[in-house]
């Protein structure tokens, strides 16, 4: 979690933009829930302070990019050269071209 300050697990917005979607979801809220409308000029108490289809689809991306910066929280070790080894490989110059992945 980027940030350990208290957060509620279920946001409500009523602003009439995404950011704070995205902002309780930085903090780990699991549910964000958020009006949408076709249309802000309807009539209605809730058309004003919705999102239009393409707010409400820019804040699921950035969301989702969020989700994706976090990763799953799994670790796992790396298949590069060990750090004791370093010194014998900087500086060096190939002999050969390397394909892409392949181990040196």
């Amino acid at each position: 979690m980027l940030f350990q300050a208290p957060c509620p697990r279920h946001f409500h917005g009523k602003l009439p933009h995404h950011t704070p979607g995205i902002e309780v979801a930085l903090v780990g809220a699991a549910v964000i829930e958020k009006h949408f409308t076709l249309d802000r000029n309807l009539s209605g108490p809730d058309h004003k302070a919705s999102l239009e289809p393409d707010e409400l689809r820019a804040m699921v991306q950035a969301i989702r990019n969020i989700e994706k910066a976090f990763g799953n929280g799994i670790k796992r070790p790396g298949i590069g050269i060990s750090p004791m080894r370093w010194d014998e490989v900087l500086g060096q110059v190939a002999q050969k071209d390397n394909e892409k992945d392949e181990p040196i």
